[in-house]
């Protein structure tokens, strides 16, 4: 009877580690959907400048979300962005950015596509290396006083500058104002 009972929980146990690899797999590749864009190849984009003149986001008005897996003010501030989508649905000059950033910890960029795909964040989507985080806070926020850390938000205009290096927060009310000025300006 034990030996039946361990041969029937070894292959539980193989079936169980087989279903983990396949949605494993099929989340570390997944490439996007109808409204998810990853940005890749990531070793193409060395700089922000090089993120910011991808096809999908030239010529647009961008929205840009620093975040991290581990974050839960991150994901907190996921929960207000359903409500500034919906206010700019028919825009098609707004574009939202989410630079995920990694920790070095193992199975983080399966984390940050399981979060995107879970919580359905529209969008496109860039992974960091934490170095090449460094020095894409450092391009960015220009203001010193500014506390690098996150989440953290950036209004990038159609020719590509930053024109605010801390945004408002998604949950901010002044954040709708605030990309209506930019759009409002061609």
């Amino acid at each position: 009877m034990k030996k039946k009972l361990l041969i029937v929980l070894a292959m539980v146990l193989v079936v169980a580690a087989a279903v983990g690899r396949f949605h494993y797999s099929k989340i570390i590749n997944a490439k996007g959907s109808a409204g998810i864009l990853y940005l890749e190849p990531e070793d193409k984009f060395e700089t922000f400048a090089d993120i910011i003149s991808h096809p999908a986001l030239q010529n647009k008005v961008v929205y840009v979300d620093f975040w991290f897996t581990g974050c839960p003010y991150c994901r907190r501030e996921f929960k207000a962005m359903p409500m500034v989508k919906a206010h700019f649905k028919d825009n098609e000059d707004l574009v939202f950015l989410y630079l995920g950033k990694d920790r070095r910890i193992p199975g983080e960029k399966f984390r940050w596509k399981k979060i995107i795909a879970d919580k359905n964040l529209t969008g496109a989507h860039y992974f960091m290396g934490i170095d090449q985080y460094q020095n894409i806070w450092k391009e960015t926020v220009k203001d010193t006083s500014v506390t690098q850390g996150f989440p953290h938000f950036l209004i990038v205009d159609r020719k590509g500058t930053i024109v605010d290096d801390d945004a408002p927060w998604p949950s901010e009310p002044a954040l709708i104002a605030a990309l209506e000025e930019v759009l409002a300006n061609p």
